[in-house]
């Protein structure tokens, strides 16, 4: 019995060890992530963004998703925007494009996966992201806006009225803005690094290895459906994901898991439904998933 105490402690004592050690070196992307994030959410970009939005092209579309890439807001955020976009007018295609970027990765999730697992992953997830949006953007330019909107535009201006900072309270408002973030963030990242140390520790290699044995297609099937109710915080899953990786995940998989789950959240699908018609959401689901399984098998062949 004493050896068998002395063995969890010794076991515990390792779990926490490997949570501060990701930790530590998450902390550093972390704080750049939020630090460019409030840059951004600063700039006066929406006289460009108005610009090219009238102009419903793949040059469009590909800015489009640019901006919803490296946009800070979350999909909360987004819905009264581009609500707000699409009363003045906008077309429908680059808002959609807008829309899937921005809720599928930000700067944060980008130098999170950076720094948790490696730069190659961060770059072709932001490329990935980037074909699948403006892919929306050109499906939902050739369907008609009523059919898919569960709003009225005409009813339903949008935001007439954005609350501008007191003067001379900026940097103290954005400092107040970065805390919120990171502790928001802090929360689940410190939960997805503790959950990826207990899975270092307790879960055995061999275990993983049969679990994502059944070759490519296999794993990257089973790791997007996983990626549905797996799923938690972007930043938080990161150290699991790199714990899965360790163990024997193949990178497609872990591609198909992050699109996938990053995308098909029931906290972001909920502010889609004030959006978007219930049909065409599942219809979005159903696409972000065939389209994970896609990627994440090519990318496996690739790698």
């Amino acid at each position: 019995m004493p050896q068998e105490v002395s063995n969890i402690s010794g076991q515990l004592l390792l779990v926490f060890y490997n949570t501060g050690k990701t930790l530590l070196g998450l902390i550093p992307y972390v704080f750049a992530g939020i630090f460019l994030g409030e840059i951004f959410r600063n700039l006066s970009w929406m006289d460009e963004f108005s610009r090219w939005c009238h102009r419903a092209t793949l040059v469009a579309l590909l800015f489009a998703a640019l901006l919803g890439v490296i946009s800070p807001l979350c999909t909360y955020g987004t819905i009264p925007l581009i609500l707000m976009l699409a009363g003045k007018g906008f077309p429908l295609s680059p808002l959609i494009t807008f829309l899937v970027a921005s809720s599928s990765l930000n700067p944060q999730l980008f130098f999170i996966t950076l720094g948790g697992i490696n730069a190659e992953m961060a770059l072709v997830r932001l490329i990935t992201v980037i074909i699948f949006s403006v892919l929306m953007g050109l499906i939902v330019r050739y369907l008609p806006e009523a059919s898919i909107l569960s709003v009225n535009k005409k009813n339903n201006p949008g935001v007439r009225h954005v609350a501008v900072p007191e003067k001379g309270k900026g940097f103290r408002l954005s400092v107040k803005s970065m805390w919120k973030d990171l502790k928001y963030i802090g929360f689940f990242i410190l939960l997805g690094c503790l959950i990826g140390a207990v899975i270092e520790v307790f879960v055995p290699a061999d275990r993983i290895s049969t679990l994502f044995g059944a070759g490519p297609a296999g794993s990257v099937f089973i790791a997007s459906i996983l990626g549905i109710p797996v799923y938690v915080c972007g930043g938080g899953t990161i150290p699991v994901i790199g714990s899965l990786l360790s163990k024997g995940l193949n990178e497609g998989a872990a591609l198909s898991f992050l699109t996938v789950g990053q995308a098909v959240r029931l906290t972001p699908l909920m502010a889609l439904a004030s959006l978007i018609k219930i049909r065409y959401l599942i219809y979005l689901v159903c696409a972000i998933i065939i389209y994970a399984i896609f990627i994440g098998y090519t990318y496996q062949i690739m790698t």
